[in-house]
């Protein structure tokens, strides 16, 4: 059970990392700010945060903060998951695949659930394609690291290969 823990934990942070990266690239690009992920994410739990992509600090931290916890506590349930299929997916690509899928699943239960009913304004300002891809990008990270690490464990546990 840890070392599914363990995956879980560091493909949610590597995923969740990731995913913010390229949405706030993407959203730079669009026009939006570089900063307006991390506002989105810290005005639902501190309304005093820009609806922009503007600078600031407090946002910045609880954005960051909530974000990380969020993509770690998916991360591992995403982990528990595939530790029950059997058998587990034995190529990367199925790995990766089916992290991609619960990407999707979790940005369609967050952008058009979730977080409409928790903060409206937010949800609404995040661009809708870019959340998608942000997702995508988490859940293929997810699926790809808890696979790696679940290779690992599995060799480790067997010993040194002759």
């Amino acid at each position: 059970m840890v070392p599914v823990v363990v995956a879980g934990v560091l493909g949610g942070l590597v995923g969740g990392m990731v995913m913010a990266a390229c949405c706030m690239v993407m959203l730079y690009a669009t026009g939006e700010g570089l900063w307006a992920p991390l506002n989105y994410i810290a005005h639902t739990f501190w309304r005093q945060a820009p609806l922009d992509g503007t600078w600031n600090s407090t946002a910045a931290v609880i954005g960051i903060a909530m974000h990380l916890l969020m993509s770690l506590l998916l991360g591992v349930l995403f982990a528990l998951l595939a530790a029950r299929v059997r058998p587990a997916p034995r190529r990367l690509s199925s790995w990766a695949l089916a992290g991609m899928l619960y990407g999707l699943t979790l940005w369609v239960i967050n952008h058009y659930l979730l977080w409409p009913m928790v903060d409206r304004a937010a949800a609404q300002a995040f661009t809708p394609w870019v959340f998608a891809v942000g997702h995508l990008i988490y859940g293929l990270a997810l699926g790809w690291m808890v696979a790696m690490i679940s290779r690992y464990s599995v060799r480790t546990q067997r010993g040194p290969s002759r």
